[in-house]
């Protein structure tokens, strides 16, 4: 939470009971199976490797900055490693992947002029999006210690309009922007 206090619950109902509390306040938090990590404030990176039990504070790769965006690519048919692959971003652009050796590689920073509102996964792609901007920005998860160096732009012309798009989820393969009209 904004406090920097994690919560767990082993079913959707509840009950909820604290587990952990963070030196700062969280953003957002991502993962599979039994590894979560969480990012927030001052560059806040934490991991927990037994579904939320217990939660560690680990090396960030973005000391200091605000971490806002953090998603887990799902994993693939046949992947056997036992650590997933993330993305996150911090509110300045900056970009991290980590890749299943549990190492944190820059990104090339993204040049968004406009606050990021979403983040999403799509099979090996992951999608950004900036809050009223026709441009989108596209990369690849990596799988070698070799950093994606470009990220790639794309023109949404459902986004040139008016419209406040607040979130992007991806559905069965295909992107969804939501927001105000």
């Amino acid at each position: 939470d904004a406090s920097g206090g994690i919560l767990r619950s082993t079913s959707a109902s509840g009950p909820w009971q604290q587990v952990a509390q963070a030196r700062s306040g969280l953003h957002q938090v991502a993962g599979r199976d039994n590894l979560f990590v969480a990012c927030g404030n001052d560059g806040l990176v934490l991991e927990t490797i037994d579904a939320g039990v217990t939660w560690k504070e680990i090396a960030s790769p973005a000391a200091g900055k605000s971490l806002r965006h953090l998603r887990c690519k799902p994993q693939s048919q046949g992947d056997s490693s036992t650590l997933a692959e993330f993305v996150m971003l911090s509110e300045d652009g900056g970009a991290w992947c980590r890749i299943s050796s549990g190492k944190w590689l820059p990104l090339s920073p993204l040049t968004a002029k406009v606050p990021i509102t979403g983040l999403r996964v799509l099979g090996e792609d992951f999608w950004v999006f900036g809050q009223n901007d026709p441009v989108s920005w596209s990369g690849r998860f990596i799988g070698s210690d070799t950093p994606v160096a470009l990220w790639v732009a794309h023109i949404l012309p459902f986004l040139q309009t008016s419209a406040k798009y607040r979130a992007v989820a991806g559905l069965d393969g295909s992107l969804h922007a939501f927001g105000d009209s």
